[in-house]
């Protein structure tokens, strides 16, 4: 069992089934640290779950000073909701901090698995 796989079990009460078929919507990627998952002013396609690692989640203000809004470590999603949702631009932005293990899932599979 992979740790998405683990985190949906421990957080949700789903068959074994139901688990298989909601990971295999996901793709597991490695990123090296300084990847780039979302930029402020882009709009963000994909869900992140980290396995593995930190991200750094931030934004710049008007007068161009960065603000750090979290630093992600697994087990935990990452992404910028409304950007996502709303197929609208973000206000965030997002770099691994360090190597990390992500399952992401894409807004195409993620319609897919919302209209199952």
């Amino acid at each position: 069992m992979n740790a998405l796989q683990l985190f949906f079990k421990e957080s949700h009460q789903l068959s074994s089934d139901d688990l298989t078929f909601i990971a295999d919507h996901f793709d597991k990627v490695s990123a090296p640290k300084g990847t780039i998952l979302f930029e402020q002013g882009t709009i963000v396609d994909a869900v992140y779950f980290i396995a593995e690692g930190v991200l750094h989640h931030f934004n710049y203000n008007e007068e161009g000073e960065k603000f750090t809004l979290d630093l992600h470590d697994g087990p935990c999603f990452c992404t910028d909701l409304e950007s996502f949702s709303e197929v609208k631009k973000s206000t965030d932005s997002c770099v691994t901090l360090t190597d990390c293990t992500l399952y992401v899932l894409s807004k195409g599979k993620y319609d897919a698995l919302i209209s199952t």
